[in-house]
């Protein structure tokens, strides 16, 4: 008769487990009654294995190693079976080997928030690899700066308040060793953040002919502004997605911008239009036709030459979201707005101001052709445009941008230009 061989089935630590609490024992459970056993536990540092003094119990299937002290942490340990006999005369095919290895005191694995674009007032969660210790005093081992202050702990995460860190501000989050593992495990806990809060505000300018909110993101704090806009005509939404990318540009970079200079951002200055995959508003107007210009037309025509009766809308101004942005222009006087199309691939100044030299450098920057003055540029008729009534009306310079692509934002190529336009 052949003897299957002995198994070991269970064991209260798992192989190559990160063990956080302080293990006086290990118990492993065998597929049979045990009979004889032997059992060395050892220290691996490297090629060096170094005994740990423990003893060995057999209790039926039940094998207890009982360690005789606290074993080191943020070690490498091997428990090795190499002989066992079980009551019906078997034994294990080959020696049985249970790696693992000892934690030090917690370490941070998540922070909940980026390290930069912080919303204000934001709670930072850092979480941990074990629980931490619920009665050490925390602020003796957790420091904080710029504001930051401790608002509460959890099993295994640390909860802070940024509400006294300004906008833009930064802020600062610091771990020493001797913070405590709920078993008053110490060491390798020692960890730095630092963190920057959110460096724009949003607003709203106005709101579409169905109710959508138009909005602007503003950075800066100077007294010049640059005003960059996208997707006055809604299936232009490459223009939408090059903002949104410039925004987050801002973002990550907003202490880059001079002093003296704001920049706002408006995505979309038609979203009915963007919602709706059309060129024009909800109500069908082409909101870049709808503007008091001196050559203001109600009956136009399209990109493609086709006649639109009434696309410029009922009079200049009729739509909101004309009104929304003249009032915000007029009401701000940037010394330069930049206003987003597509697909001609070209840009042309309005021709107020200084705007002929400001889009020399953004055509030289970007690669885009200069059609500034040229009076055969589009094989269509166009009037009533928002650049031609920044000019008319307010003598606002602006640059009309036409990218070339409905869909790609082609922002490698714009950024370098986009940033010269904020002064840096």
């Amino acid at each position: 008769m052949t003897l299957s061989a002995t198994t070991v089935i269970n064991t209260s630590i798992k192989r190559e487990e990160e063990v956080f609490s302080k293990p006086r024992s290990i118990e492993l459970e065998f597929d049979k009654d045990i009979n004889i056993v032997s059992a060395a536990l050892r220290r691996v540092e490297g090629d060096k294995r170094t005994e740990v003094e423990a003893s060995v119990n057999k209790n039926g299937k039940k094998v207890t190693v009982s360690i005789a002290t606290d074993l080191t942490r943020s070690s490498d340990y091997e428990l090795v079976v190499s002989e066992v006999e079980a009551n019906d005369g078997s034994s294990l095919e080959e020696s049985y080997k249970l790696p693992f290895k000892t934690s030090g005191g917690p370490k941070v694995t998540r922070v909940n928030t980026g390290r930069t674009g912080v919303p204000i007032g934001a709670l930072v969660t850092v979480s941990f690899d074990q629980n931490i210790s619920e009665t050490q005093d925390i602020s003796k081992v957790v420091s904080l700066g710029g504001g930051a202050a401790i608002a509460s702990r959890g099993k295994n995460e640390i909860v802070i308040a940024t509400k006294g860190v300004p906008k833009c501000g930064d802020f600062s989050i610091k771990i020493t060793n001797d913070l405590q593992s709920s078993y008053d495990v110490t060491g390798n806990s020692a960890w730095e953040y630092t963190g920057r809060m959110i460096c724009h505000t949003i607003g709203s300018i106005g709101v579409s002919s169905k109710g959508r909110s138009i909005n602007a993101y503003y950075f800066g704090q100077g007294a010049q502004t640059i005003v960059y806009t996208g997707a006055i005509h809604g299936n232009e939404v490459s223009t939408k997605y090059l903002m949104e990318q410039w925004i987050r540009e801002l973002e990550a970079n907003a202490r880059d911008i001079p002093a003296n200079r704001s920049v706002i951002v408006i995505p979309q200055l038609n979203p009915d239009g963007v919602a709706n995959g059309a060129r024009t508003n909800g109500r069908n107007i082409d909101l870049n036709r709808n503007f008091a210009t001196t050559d203001w037309q109600k009956d136009i025509t399209t990109v493609n030459d086709q006649s639109f009766p009434g696309g410029g809308g009922d009079s200049p101004m009729s739509e909101p979201e004309t009104r929304a942005i003249s009032s915000f222009v007029q009401r701000l006087r940037p010394i330069l707005v930049l206003s987003y199309h597509s697909i001609g691939g070209v840009l042309a100044a309005n021709q107020a101001g200084n705007s002929s030299s400001w889009a020399a450098t953004y055509s030289r920057l970007s690669g885009y052709r200069n059609v500034t003055g040229s009076g055969d540029t589009f094989d269509y008729a166009i009037s009533g445009t928002a650049d031609d009534w920044y000019a008319q009306t307010l003598g606002v310079p602006s640059i009309l941008i036409e990218l070339g692509s409905h869909t790609n934002s082609q922002f490698d190529r714009n950024k370098k230009a986009m940033w010269s336009m904020a002064g840096v």
